[in-house]
């Protein structure tokens, strides 16, 4: 074989090494996802509850209303003990449990219709420090399950969780039935996460979470992450629903 031929057999090679490199790059990565919900998961889910619940105001709702100086009195003490907890938030010493589903999910039809009733508008609201070109191909990835496997037994991985304590959901269901009323510890939600999608630099990524924390109370969002300085910090979230 001459020189020629051996240099056309080796610029081939290369050529399809980096084509099959360039094409067929992953969107995700177990090792980094593990990274990115450490590093945003209090960012994530706030620290308010860190503190005791507000006291529910007396029956009847405003100081108006009072048809009795029993009533009155009872209102004034509820408006006192509120202005003292917001200057001075007494911190809960119950534990702070989150129900979190060990199997990152897929955004369902109705969430996949919300994320591409967003991605064609989405330059109308996006912030400028945001790039649309670098959003859109990971959004379409997100809801395209079928390009991604999805993953289970995280529950043991995510460990920067601050005061918040998960537990599997399925377990916590079989063990407490009526785990959302519990007086042994304090329950905060049942939360669900998507895989976490990113771009090829590893810089920036995406996933879905579904956050339940009663009958009429919980959120579907997009959240969009970016890695700064070795570590990744939330930059933006859109709102799919409400309840």
């Amino acid at each position: 074989m001459n020189e020629i031929k051996l240099y056309k057999l080796y610029f081939a090679t290369v050529c399809g090494l980096i084509l099959i490199s360039c094409n067929n790059h992953q969107e995700y990565d177990s090792n980094e996802e593990i990274n990115v919900l450490n590093d945003v998961f209090v960012e994530l889910m706030g620290t308010d509850n860190y503190y005791m619940p507000l006291p529910a105001p007396p029956y009847p709702y405003s100081l108006e209303l009072c048809e009795n100086n029993e009533d009155s009195m009872k209102y004034l003490r509820w408006e006192n003990e509120i202005s003292t907890l917001m200057v001075n938030p007494k911190e809960d010493s119950l534990d702070l449990v989150i129900a979190f589903s060990d199997t990152l999910i897929s955004p369902d039809n109705y969430e996949h219709e919300g994320i591409l009733n967003r991605i064609k508008h989405i330059q109308s609201y996006l912030p400028d420090s945001i790039d649309g070109s670098v959003i859109l191909p990971m959004l379409n990835f997100l809801i395209d399950s079928t390009k991604y496997e999805l993953q289970d037994g995280l529950i043991g991985k995510i460990t920067d969780t601050g005061r918040y304590k998960l537990r599997e959901l399925n377990q916590l269901r079989k063990e407490y039935p009526r785990y959302k009323n519990m007086v042994s510890f304090r329950f905060i939600g049942d939360l669900r996460l998507s895989r976490v999608i990113f771009n090829e630099e590893r810089t920036h990524a995406v996933f879905y979470q579904e956050y339940i924390c009663g009958a009429e109370c919980g959120a579907g969002d997009l959240i969009w992450v970016k890695k700064q300085q070795e570590q990744w910090t939330i930059v933006w979230r859109i709102n799919l629903w409400v309840s």
